[in-house]
């Protein structure tokens, strides 16, 4: 399946006139000392459009002037197979293999405005890459087992046995991607902050956008349900359900700054895609709980 999307919004600051300079800055193969900004170990050095503090803007009377562009698009596609165990004999099966990609020039969850979403507004092109909602391989399965104890022929020990059921829910999912950023802003400084002096995105201009990918997710949570019946019409349920039953710990954020700026050096950040957290509202670690209910 597929899906194209078209016109989506990005914020831009339109009052500024196209880049007339640039700006060199070296990579340090090494963290930064203190607030030092020098480096003897320099691995490379890049080049971007830089907009000065000095310059002036088409409006002088405005600072900056956010326009809800829409020019963003977005691709899907993928591959989904799906398998079904209706049930009989006492069990019940579902489960889906998701295989896709999503791509995009710059699509977020943005809701309110912001000074500017891109690198640079000039350039949408360059932002083009796996979009941030890009999950490569998802795996669920679903299962239902009630076990039947009908053929048991002594009364008492089918009393004991029946009514109990079995379910649970496996969910196996790829990371999504994220971009290195930087942290602070150059020496000399642009109208607004970040490399090219103009805010916007604070990725790494030189690695590209949505190149990592976080770590994966995999949970099981499980149920066990038993149900009493003590008159035709009254019956009496009791629930032990387990979230995460193997307590696995699923990323949910990494350290994303992979540099920090210091005058015209970007310094490697020692603790860059280091875990940040590993909990949302629905993933979290090991959680069990018990209930009742009465049916009547």
């Amino acid at each position: 399946m597929g899906t194209r999307g078209q016109r989506m919004p990005v914020f831009r600051d339109t009052n500024l006139y196209p880049p007339s300079q640039t700006a060199t800055y070296s990579v340090c193969g090494s963290p930064q000392v203190g607030s030092s900004t020098a480096c003897s170990n320099v691995v490379q050095t890049f080049t971007v459009p830089f907009y000065i503090s000095t310059g002036t803007r088409p409006n002088p009377n405005y600072g900056y002037m956010t326009i809800a562009d829409s020019v963003i698009n977005t691709w899907y596609h993928g591959l989904v197979l799906q398998a079904k165990q209706r049930f009989a004999h006492g069990i019940q099966l579902q489960a889906a293999l998701t295989v896709s990609k999503a791509i995009d020039n710059g699509q977020s969850s943005t809701t309110f405005t912001t000074t500017n979403q891109p690198l640079n507004p000039f350039n949408l092109a360059q932002e083009k890459s796996l979009s941030t909602f890009d999950q490569r391989k998802r795996f669920t399965m679903s299962a239902l087992w009630q076990p039947p104890f009908a053929w048991i022929g002594s009364k008492p020990l089918k009393a004991v046995l029946n009514g109990f059921q079995f379910s649970g829910i496996l969910a196996l999912a790829d990371g999504n991607p994220y971009s290195g950023s930087t942290s602070g802003n150059p020496t000399p400084s642009g109208i607004q902050g970040g490399l090219l002096g103009v805010g916007g995105s604070s990725r790494v201009p030189f690695v590209g956008r949505n190149i990592y990918t976080s770590p994966g997710m995999a949970t099981l949570d499980v149920r066990l349900a038993r149900e009493i019946k003590i008159k035709e019409r009254l019956r009496w349920q009791l629930i032990a359900e387990a979230f995460n039953l193997t307590n696995r710990v699923n990323v949910t954020y990494v350290v994303g700054t992979q540099y920090s700026v210091g005058g015209t050096t970007l310094f490697p950040r020692t603790d860059f895609q280091s875990i940040s957290a590993t909990s949302t509202n629905l993933i979290r670690e090991r959680q069990l709980q018990f209930g009742t209910r009465f049916r009547f």
